[in-house]
């Protein structure tokens, strides 16, 4: 037994059904002339991946389905995200300025590092970064900033 059409509440998305030799459910990774994919590349801004994944291709026709239904995205939605996307602040790290010192203790050995024009100097050495010197002090590849307490770990 089936459920009765009008029964249902009206909704803002409704399912349009399709005659069998126009629906969109092709095999996905399907390029011929009669796939869903060769049908709504042509309208596209930007070109198809050359491996596009299953669960993306879905979403994706599914939004282009909605899209030609109801209109797509309203009015000036892109330029906002864009906006916003520009004006989002930039992660703050500390600055590091010449004359200051960095100090790590590692194995029991206290290790000091003096920040200097154009880089670091430590146990008499001058370096280019802090990674070079916690890769020194610790035989292993060590983030530098993490190293040195600058960053949080991950």
């Amino acid at each position: 037994m089936q459920p009765n059409p009008a029964a249902r509440p009206h909704t803002a998305l409704q399912v349009v059904r399709k005659a069998p030799d126009d629906t969109i459910g092709d095999r996905p990774g399907s390029h011929g002339p009669g796939s869903a994919d060769h049908r709504l590349g042509s309208n596209r801004p930007h070109p198809r991946p050359e491996t596009p994944q299953q669960p993306f291709l879905r979403r994706f026709i599914a939004f282009e389905i909605q899209a030609r239904q109801f209109g797509g995205l309203p009015k000036g939605f892109i330029d906002k995200v864009g906006r916003a996307d520009a004006e989002k602040p930039q992660a703050r790290s500390p600055a590091l300025k010449p004359g200051g010192r960095l100090i790590r203790e590692w194995n029991g050995v206290t290790h000091a590092v003096d920040v200097v024009e154009g880089g670091f100097l430590w146990d008499s050495q001058r370096h280019s970064s802090l990674s070079a010197i916690a890769r020194a002090i610790t035989g292993a590849r060590w983030s530098g900033p993490r190293f040195f307490g600058l960053k949080r770990s991950a």
